[in-house]
């Protein structure tokens, strides 16, 4: 498109650019920019904030924390957790979010029945108290045709406080969500399954969860990626 190939060229002066995904450097390869420009740095977390607590998580508590609109899949999660209540009925879903299909989730919390509930909009504590009393996180992102998912931060904070994810594969959110969280095809049975392993297996879950939050630690900290940002920075003025 015209606004895309305008900035693409005026980008090949630049001295850095800076992605925030794997994925964006190889374009830029691809676009005959040179890899000595190039320099990735992820998104950071607050793992201070976002951090493990023992919440009564051991309930079967699935959670949502994303836009509710039609491209992250709420819609999805809804049918997949009515999947899942076949087989655990004690498992419900929590929502936190705004957006245009806010109704479908306030209708489906009407009915106690369904197991959902709407925590509406949080901030960054309020979402991380959420994700410290779930079990799992759980989002359906699906492409439009000018987005897809790039990393999401929110699986980010969900993998910190030491949840398990299972969404679905859109983009390139497998940079953030890695094996042995689950990636699954668009679809409510999909989903539905790979909740049920987590929800299921106490053990593995728990396994799951301290592998997510040593990563996080490792490769997401906010205070370590804003010093290899400054690196980066600092790397391109030498040369």
């Amino acid at each position: 498109m015209p606004p895309y190939k305008q900035a693409l060229e005026s980008a090949r002066g630049a001295d850095l650019l800076l992605c925030m995904v794997d994925a964006a450097r190889d374009h830029l390869l691809l676009n005959g920019f040179t890899d000595e420009q190039i320099r990735v740095v992820k998104p950071g977390v607050d793992t201070e904030i976002f951090r493990p607590r023992r919440d009564g998580a051991d309930r079967p508590q699935i959670v949502f924390t994303s836009p509710l609109a039609e491209n992250k899949g709420i819609d999805r999660v809804l049918e997949a957790l009515q999947i899942v209540r076949r087989s655990v009925p004690e498992a419900t879903l929590v929502v936190a979010g705004q957006g245009p299909l806010r109704p479908l989730v306030e209708k489906a919390a009407a009915d106690p029945s369904n197991g959902v509930s709407l925590a509406g909009q949080l901030d960054a504590h309020g979402v991380a108290d959420l994700l410290a009393s779930s079990a799992v996180f759980c989002t359906a992102p699906r492409p439009t045709w000018k987005w897809s998912e790039q990393l999401g931060l929110a699986y980010l904070e969900a993998q910190a406080t030491g949840l398990p994810v299972v969404t679905t594969r859109c983009g390139t959110n497998d940079e953030a969500v890695h094996a042995p969280n689950l990636l699954v095809d668009d679809d409510a049975e999909a989903l539905a399954d790979g909740l049920l392993r987590f929800l299921q297996d106490t053990a593995l879950r728990t396994s799951v969860g301290a592998h997510n939050r040593a990563r996080m630690l490792a490769e997401h900290d906010l205070a370590t990626q804003c010093a290899r940002m400054g690196d980066a920075f600092a790397d391109v003025e030498r040369s």
